[in-house]
Formats: C-alpha cells, structure tokens, sequence
C-alpha cells in the first residue's frame, strides 16, 4: 500500500502548532529563570561574600554617578555608612598578572555619639609606601600631595587627621581625581583616573 507522507502533517495545523509552541517557550523561560533575577539579587546585595546590610543607588535614575553607597544599622539607628567609587580605568598587577580596579572608599561611622569621616584608598596591588609615602593627586584642575601610609594590603589611609578631612571633602566636592599611586613594580606611579560626580550627601547621612 502505498502511503502519502503528507497525510503524517494533516494533524499538525496552525490552531494546534501555535499554542504548543507558545507553550515550550514558557516552559523554558520558567526553567532558566533569566538575568532578570540574577540581577535583581545583586541589586539586593545577594549572593556569595555579600556584607552589603543596605545598599543605595541614587535616588533619581537619571543621575548617572559612578558612587556606591551601603549602610549598617541596628534598631532604626545607623551606626555606619559607606560611598565607594571605583576608577574608571585598570591595570595588570604584577605580582598576580590578574587585572586590579583601584578603588575609593569614604566612610562614617559612629562612635560614642561622635561622627567619624575616614578616607581609604585601595590600591588593587602593593604599593611601595613603608611606612609612609607622598601621594599626588589631582582633584579637577589642582594638584597638591598628601601623606599617606599603607595600613596593608595596599590600603592608603592618610598620614592624619587633617589631612583626612581635606581628602573626604575633596572627594566629594570634586567632579574628578586622578591618584598617583605608587604600585610595586612599576617604574612610575600608575594615575588611577575617578569620576566623582554626583556624590549623595543624603545618602551618607547618620541618624543618631
């Protein structure tokens, strides 16, 4: 008998091929459960090694602003917030040969009921700094040198007090730095290049 290989799509119409095709699509979608969430988790502060107890992007998603702000509380009061701002340019650390993002984090926190600003520059490598070392940097168009010492791991905290005002107030007045930092095993210091634009004082305020 001889068989008419058409007849084996008859069943096959469009009132039927659509609705299964929409149905494996949705399956599919369940099951690989897309960016979506991934992204929505790491806006939350999800996922592995995360310390973030409250993170904050700026307010008006129109702002464009490369600062990351976190908080720590405990019953209504925070005791402790974060502004970290990464460069916007890399370099290959030499010790590792793994790309590093040098970084700035500004921080208050509080402590018996007094406000304390801290500045910490970390360098994304060693730097030579031992124990303590002159750092250029230009903030927009002026350039000046602070002291600085390395409190390890190639964290620069300034040298003292004075000079640890005057950086967290240049850091967030500016719209720009560039830091000279001086990373072990480079001939000559690598210039970290910030955007400091618009810096969220709202969100760095502490209730007490």
């Amino acid at each position: 008998m001889k068989t008419d290989f058409l007849s084996f799509l008859k069943p096959v119409t469009r009132s039927t091929l659509l609705p299964t095709l929409l149905s494996l699509s949705v399956i599919g979608l369940s099951a690989c459960g897309g960016f979506d969430d991934l992204d929505a988790a790491r806006a939350a502060g999800a996922g592995i090694g995360s310390t973030v107890t409250n993170p904050n992007q700026p307010v008006d998603p129109e702002i464009q602003s490369n600062w990351r702000y976190s908080s720590s509380e405990t019953d209504d009061t925070i005791f402790s917030v974060t502004a970290n701002n990464n460069a916007i340019n890399s370099f290959i650390e030499p010790n590792t040969n793994l790309r590093a993002i040098p970084r700035v984090e500004l921080k208050k926190q509080l402590v018996n009921n007094f406000i304390v600003e801290s500045v910490s520059i970390i360098a994304g490598g060693a730097v030579v700094c031992l124990p303590s070392c002159d750092v250029r940097i230009r903030f927009d168009n002026q350039f000046a040198i602070y002291r600085m010492q390395d409190s390890g791991d190639g964290i620069l905290k300034p040298a003292n007090s004075n000079i640890e005002a005057a950086l967290f107030s240049k850091f967030t007045t500016s719209n720009k730095a560039i830091v000279s930092l001086p990373i072990v095993g480079f001939g000559n210091a690598f210039d970290a290049e910030f955007d400091l634009r618009n810096y969220d004082p709202n969100q760095m305020s502490i209730s007490r």
